[in-house]
């Protein structure tokens, strides 16, 4: 009998995990440092031998003995043999193993030393004498509907300890942000990092953004930035650049994404192009996948709008058919030579540069031969300020300048909202000071303060689902509008219905995606409400909005009496909103 196998049927008599070859791999050992008469000193190490980042290491196993202290990590629970241990909670301690990082653990317990059994990490059978195969990698969760009018602040993404993404939305109503920022790993190379710092293959953020996501909030993330180096410089080609964006969707799960371009890499035109090029070639992929993705571009601007360079990129982009989503323009930092006295003016120097940038990409999109409405371009307008005191120290953006913006952008319907950055939405320790603070406004605020302040920018997201059933008229088409916040209105609107005939608005909790009669009924019924089409064909109805907690979802279609149908009736398509 050949002794590979013997080893085998040795490894299953003994309970460990048989490793097939290259599998993921950690190793973890159990020894005891000291010991005397009714006790010891022991050490568990851990060590990631895989190629990715185990997040969240948890440690359980049965043991014979009672662990009585415990340092660099936690006893989380021990009953009877049974013992969780877990990293410790501490801003130096992420809980997470990147490759060939290892955990150590020292405890004393009362008893032998002997070795535990039933081991597990991160719910996956392991032993504590030798090799095991590794936890899976994680897995993003799926990105929720993003509202076409959006409040999404930005968040430094590299600043330690990381930024709570999940319990400020929990406690602040935010559930939607910009991070940065994803450059090159390295001058010459494409590997796509945060800052420099840490490698997107680790999937630095994940758990963190998964946790936003099952609040039905999500993240878009940013490439390039002003530090560090741009992937499109880094990348030698655009299969390797596209390359390098696509392992940052695949990793994230992302829907929406955003480029940050400015400094030198505005102007370098081999780079602008390569861009260019390897976005077109990431929407084409994500439409024939059907999945969505959204791409946003992040440049800087002056109150007369976009620099010639700015210009120049966005009409790279849509030489090479980039789908632009929205242009966010960085409303800071403009110089006393184009805003002088600023104190007090930001607010209108904003509005300036995002009423300009909207007149430039008429421009653009005529250009192009892709003449847009007044409607679709404000959509393509997003603003970022600074909050507090700017890196141009005379420019100081206020509450009363925010209060200004978001009026604005109400009337005129932006796409998005945005302040650099959520990490300074506070006062800094020793009040007002004269100079940008990465951690703080540098102005007398309240935390969050103008987090609140931007909050209610954020509009319920709408999307059209499922088929409808034609009617002499054609398919009825339902349209949605309303804050669906408490004491705002909730309105829906059925068009191409028979005239004069009665319409059902039927309106759900849940979703029940239920094939009948040629036509899809999206909601699961909940409640349903009657109204008479007019002599144009159509029909509306409104309703006040109760108390009701944020985010809550709701699936809505119309059904038409029709004579003269083919089944006597016509149906929309479902909508779905969520609300902000």
């Amino acid at each position: 009998m050949p002794r590979s196998f013997l080893r085998v049927l040795f490894l299953i008599a003994c309970g460990a995990p048989v490793v097939a070859q290259g599998t993921p791999l950690v190793a973890i050992t159990h020894a005891a440092t000291s010991q005397w008469s009714n006790g010891f000193g022991g050490r568990i190490t851990i060590t990631n031998l895989a190629a990715y980042t185990i997040h969240d290491w948890r440690l359980e196993f049965d043991a014979s003995y009672a662990i009585t202290s415990l340092w660099n990590a936690q006893l989380v629970g021990q009953t009877g043999a049974h013992c969780v241990v877990t990293a410790v909670q501490a801003s130096w301690d992420d809980g997470d193993l990147s490759p060939n990082e290892m955990a150590t653990i020292d405890f004393v317990a009362n008893g032998a030393p002997t070795l535990p059994t039933n081991g597990t990490l991160n719910g996956v059978p392991v032993v504590l004498n030798g090799q095991s195969p590794a936890p899976p990698p994680l897995a993003p969760r799926p990105a929720p509907l993003w509202p076409e009018q959006v409040f999404s602040p930005y968040v430094d993404a590299t600043a330690w300890p990381p930024f709570d993404l999940a319990a400020v939305a929990a406690a602040r109503d935010v559930r939607f942000y910009n991070l940065g920022f994803v450059v090159a790993q390295g001058a010459t190379s494409a590997v796509p990092s945060w800052g420099g710092y840490y490698d997107v293959s680790t999937q630095y953020l994940l758990p963190e953004i998964n946790q936003l996501r099952a609040l039905r909030g999500d993240v878009m993330v940013s490439f390039g930035g002003a530090a560090g180096t741009e992937l499109a410089v880094a990348a030698t080609s655009v299969v390797q650049l596209q390359a390098a964006y696509q392992a940052t969707i695949d990793t994230y799960g992302l829907r929406r994404i955003d480029f940050d371009i400015e400094g030198a890499w505005l102007a370098h035109p081999a780079s602008v192009a390569r861009r260019s090029q390897a976005i077109a070639g990431l929407q084409a992929a994500a439409q024939a996948a059907g999945r969505p993705l959204q791409v946003w571009f992040t440049l800087p601007v002056l109150p007369t709008g976009l620099t010639q360079d700015g210009r120049n990129l966005l009409a790279s982009a849509l030489q090479y058919g980039v789908v632009i989503d929205g242009v966010n323009v960085m409303a800071m930092d403009y110089g006393s030579a184009a805003a002088p006295n600023p104190v007090g003016n930001m607010g209108n120097y904003a509005i300036a540069a995002a009423t300009a940038t909207k007149a430039q990409l008429a421009v653009l999109y005529q250009n192009a031969n892709q003449p847009q409405t007044d409607a679709q371009l404000w959509r393509k307008v997003g603003v970022t300020p600074m909050v507090g005191v700017n890196d141009v120290n005379t420019e100081i953006f206020l509450q009363a300048d925010a209060v200004q913006l978001r009026t604005f952008a109400q009337q005129q319907r932006l796409g998005m909202l945005a302040f650099w950055s959520m990490g300074r939405d506070k006062q800094c320790p020793g009040g007002a000071q004269q100079w940008a603070s990465y951690d703080c406004s540098s102005i007398l605020q309240q935390p969050f303060e103008f987090t609140g302040l931007f909050v209610p920018y954020t509009a319920p997201a709408w999307l059209g689902i499922g088929q409808g059933l034609a009617g002499a008229a054609g398919i009825p088409q339902l349209t949605g509008s309303g804050t669906l916040a408490s004491g705002g209105t909730l309105a829906l609107q059925l068009t191409s219905a028979a005239p004069n005939h009665a319409c059902v608005f039927v309106l759900g909790a849940s979703r029940l995606d239920l094939p009948v009669f040629g036509f899809t009924l999206v909601p699961d019924p909940t409640v349903t409400i009657f109204a008479p089409a007019d002599a144009s064909g159509n029909a509306t109805w409104s309703v006040a909005w109760p108390p009701a907690p944020r985010r809550i979802e709701l699936w809505q279609q119309g059904v038409v009496l029709d004579p003269a149908a083919a089944q006597g009736f016509a149906t929309s398509a479902g909508l779905y909103v969520i609300a902000p």
